[in-house]
């Protein structure tokens, strides 16, 4: 039997949502963060989007929004959902290629960044840096750091339960989470993590000049969240320069 890797694992039937009530309000907190980052009109990366039951608030401020994730059962329930939709392209992150340079105002990467080694976020960043328009941001959520454990990451479930009126069920999701192929991979792969000083140099690498937010997407506010733009590149300063 193959190796289970963290595609592999999101391709599963897995239970990382305790019940349907959790599921809907973790989307409809992260897109309701999200939107806030969109402009009106804007053409819009969801890079590694998951399976978003509350994807029409991202809909509403974008005039055309692309759904990436690499897991393709993922894909295949999106583009169930969102056949021949005037706004909505569903993709794979190889498909990206086809998109010439700045076609984006906005690129969004939620709760991604812990599951990728470091050469897979330098690629994926480069290929942000391309897929951007020279004014547009780039949104970093959920950034774990060394010290967002699993501890961590249960209080914040927990206390989001009892808020949302979930807690039994968040409670033995947690157990059922003890004994699930995502603990073991979790102690076998583990999370990439970043400090704040980590994750800007990674990002100062990749040609973005970043600043981090007040507020995490979502409800883990041990997690955090950085708004990113490109740096300017020399050739664009001197024209700049020549044209005031």
């Amino acid at each position: 039997m193959q190796k289970l890797d963290w595609v592999g694992f999101w391709n599963t039937d897995h239970h990382i949502y305790v019940n349907q009530r959790h599921k809907i309000v973790h989307d409809q907190l992260v897109t309701r963060d999200i939107a806030a980052y969109l402009p009106e009109g804007s053409a819009v990366l969801d890079f590694g989007c998951g399976k978003n039951f509350a994807v029409h608030e991202m809909m509403d401020k974008a005039a055309q929004l692309i759904l990436c994730d690499a897991a393709f059962s993922v894909r295949e329930e999106l583009q169930g959902r969102f056949p021949n939709h005037p706004k909505i392209m569903v993709l794979a992150p190889e498909e990206l290629d086809l998109f010439p340079d700045a076609s984006f105002d906005v690129v969004v990467m939620h709760s991604v960044a812990q599951y990728l080694a470091a050469d897979e976020m330098r690629k994926t960043l480069a290929s942000f840096d391309r897929l951007l328009k020279a004014d547009g941001k780039l949104v970093l959520g959920d950034i774990v750091s060394g010290e967002g454990g699993a501890v961590s990451d249960a209080y914040a479930l927990l206390t989001l339960a009892r808020k949302e009126r979930f807690f039994g069920a968040a409670v033995i999701g947690l157990a059922k989470t003890a004994i699930s192929p995502y603990r073991k991979l979790r102690q076998e792969l583990g999370l990439t993590t970043y400090d704040e000083a980590e994750i800007r140099l990674v990002l100062d690498r990749a040609g973005f000049t970043c600043e981090r937010m007040a507020r995490n997407i979502g409800h883990n506010q041990r997690r955090t969240t950085y708004l990113c733009r490109k740096r300017p590149r020399l050739a664009e300063v001197l024209r700049a320069e020549g044209e005031s």
